[in-house]
């Protein structure tokens, strides 16, 4: 939506996220140094790969950004049918994260199916939504510098889910 001060956010919430993740990182390697139950030490690692995903999703989300920066500095549009695509990915991407954090939260044993299942829709949506988009740049309802951004914004959306999905897994470690 061409939003500067979205795009901020987004920049400002990274930086946090990453010394997060090292403050957090630090903590959990001077725990593992404490001669702790085994189950701890599990927990340790697995919370270490979620720590990781989050601050994957934090950069992808800066990608994100960046290519929102490119499109208002260069002038770039996406056409409606391009931006209700997107609209679909985008929306199916939060559903995965908010079925992972749920699941990492509580602990749910059933909640990584149907996060498996938004999961193979986000996958299914990158396929049929590339696809599109080569078909639309073909038939020359797009640019080239539009048709670049819709596909980086994708990839990017669908490298989210993969991180929820990751999330989402962890807590049946």
């Amino acid at each position: 939506e061409n939003s500067e001060e979205a795009v901020d956010k987004v920049y400002k919430n990274e930086k946090i996220i990453n010394a997060l993740e090292k403050d957090i990182t630090d903590y959990l390697v001077e725990l593992s140094q404490l001669d702790l139950p085994e189950e701890d030490i599990k927990l340790f690692s697995s919370t270490y790969h979620v720590i990781n995903d989050i601050e994957r999703i934090g950069d992808h989300a800066e990608n994100i950004a960046d290519l929102a920066v490119e499109k208002m500095s260069k002038g770039i549009h996406l056409g409606d049918t391009a931006k209700e695509e997107l609209k679909l990915i985008f929306d199916k991407t939060v559903e995965a994260i908010e079925i992972a954090i749920d699941s990492y939260n509580n602990k749910k044993l059933d909640a990584p199916k149907s996060l498996e299942v938004a999961e193979e829709e986000i996958d299914r949506l990158e396929k049929k939504l590339r696809e599109n988009n080569i078909k639309r740049l073909n038939e020359k309802h797009c640019s080239a510098a539009s048709s670049v951004v819709f596909l980086d914004l994708i990839s990017n959306l669908e490298r989210i889910g993969d991180h929820a999905n990751n999330i989402g897994h962890s807590g049946r470690k």
